[in-house]
């Protein structure tokens, strides 16, 4: 059970090659803000939320408003934890 540990070398190619990377020109900042904030991965969480609270009420009631305020609410949170684990995992 040894762990295998990167070479000095490799770490220094790897963050050359990370730190010269131009950002893509032409993208909107709703394009940045989208891939920070892992929209693609809160969308599910949102949609696992509003599935759970449909299936909890759907037989009596439904309240409309608070199923939307449920989901923004998600949405606001596993945006906000995306863009923090984006901001920490910084080398």
């Amino acid at each position: 059970m040894h762990k295998i540990l990167p070479t000095s070398a490799s770490i220094r190619t790897l963050s050359r090659s990370l730190s010269t990377k131009a950002p893509k020109k032409g993208r909107s900042s709703l394009s940045n803000i989208a891939e920070l904030s892992k929209a693609r991965l809160s969308s599910l969480v949102v949609l696992t939320t509003s599935c759970g609270f449909l299936s909890a009420g759907l037989p009596l009631y439904v309240s409309v408003p608070t199923l939307v305020g449920a989901s923004v609410g998600t949405a606001l949170c596993a945006s906000s934890a995306g863009t923090l684990n984006q901001v920490l995992e910084v080398d």
